[in-house]
């Protein structure tokens, strides 16, 4: 799609800082603990348990954990017309509002539409947001990557990139699939539409998006994570669809850096009854991504399930998580558990749950 101007032509591409030495202390403090949480560990089994919160954020966006607030981080739309972003961060008893504003998009022509997910990116050393930008004269829709500073909200820092979500497709796809690379320091949207209904493999550096156009791939919908034990991004969701079937089976596949391969790796025990909503997480103990399985049912069987060595397991944990909706969670070092958010049959509103450890356990084998 051709654009006659981006946000490079703007003066908005920012230049690459070395880290500060707060950032240095943060980045320290938060590994010295995480090393501690690891020393810790031994072969047990998990539980899921819930957080009575009272100021959850407003919808479920991807969560990351912010190596210098040592926090896991919510970055989403909380308003409309115009569209407004909020940024979140979990105190682990309940979520506090850092930042509510519209990100800087640093071109009159353009306006912020939508929060495609955010991640922290360890070039820039801070949480970066993918957004959805418009221009209605002529009409266009693009994707742009916004830093966070500490202060002062996110600010545009990439040029326009032509790729966003069709207006009429705002109810089918509500973001990428993203993951970070962490070897790489790139994060990968695994699932990106083009007004063609091309579909593409698209990498970030922190400053610029690259196309991988021969990644023969057909892109699902759903989530994707960075499996740092086999170095692949891993995405697990159904395939790509027009309108609204009832029965749809998910799949799994892994993304080297230049191809992706389709694993024949379901994990629903009941395929005519799953749904492709939740994120992954990776569990350095577990050595792998864990996911929850959400359902469609009125009495529905869920389950918690580990990927690794390139294959899915069941996992026995107490007080498993039952969700008809989307769910989003992130690994934070510091407790050495899993933070997820999700709506729960009859919830109208946001629920935040911890996945910790709660005595012996081991995988079981897929049914």
């Amino acid at each position: 799609m051709g654009l006659s101007r981006d946000l490079g032509s703007e003066g908005k591409n920012v230049k690459i800082q070395n880290l500060t030495p707060y950032s240095m202390i943060g980045k320290i403090f938060c590994i010295s603990i995480s090393l501690t949480a690891m020393a810790m560990a031994d072969a047990q089994c998990w539980k899921w348990i819930k957080i009575p919160v009272q100021n959850p954020p407003p919808d479920v966006y991807k969560l990351s954990y912010d190596k210098n607030a040592c926090k896991i981080a919510w970055v989403g739309d909380y308003e409309s017309n115009p569209t407004k972003v909020a940024l979140y961060y979990f105190n682990g008893k309940d979520w506090d509002a850092a930042w509510r504003g519209t990100p800087d998009v640093g071109n009159p022509y353009w306006v912020y539409r939508q929060s495609a997910g955010s991640f922290f990116d360890d070039k820039l050393n801070t949480l970066v947001l993918f957004g959805i930008v418009q221009s209605n004269y002529p009409f266009a829709i693009g994707t742009a990557a916004f830093k966070y500073i500490p202060g002062k909200g996110f600010v545009a820092i990439s040029d326009l990139a032509p790729f966003g979500i069709p207006p009429d497709q705002e109810n089918l796809l509500l973001g990428y699939a993203i993951s970070y690379d962490s070897i790489k320091q790139r994060a990968i949207l695994a699932c990106v539409w083009f007004n063609s209904w091309d579909q593409e493999t698209v990498e970030f550096d922190g400053s610029t998006f690259f196309y991988i156009h021969n990644s023969h791939y057909t892109c699902p919908v759903g989530w994707a994570g960075y499996d740092s034990n086999i170095g692949n991004t891993i995405l697990y969701g159904v395939p790509a669809y027009d309108g609204n079937p009832p029965n749809y089976e998910t799949d799994t596949s892994e993304y080297d850096g230049s191809h992706w391969t389709e694993m024949n790796q379901p994990i629903c025990e009941n395929p005519s009854n799953c749904l492709n909503e939740s994120d992954m997480a990776f569990v350095p103990e577990m050595n792998g991504l864990i996911t929850i399985t959400a359902t469609a049912s009125a009495t529905p069987q869920g389950g918690t399930w580990l990927y690794k060595n390139h294959k899915w397991e069941k996992l026995q944990v107490e007080n498993q998580i039952v969700t008809q909706l989307e769910s989003s969670m992130a690994y934070d070092p510091n407790t050495d558990s899993v933070v997820l958010n999700t709506y729960i049959f009859s919830t109208p509103n946001i629920e935040t749950w911890v996945l910790r450890k709660a005595g012996h356990c081991r995988p079981v084998s897929r049914p």
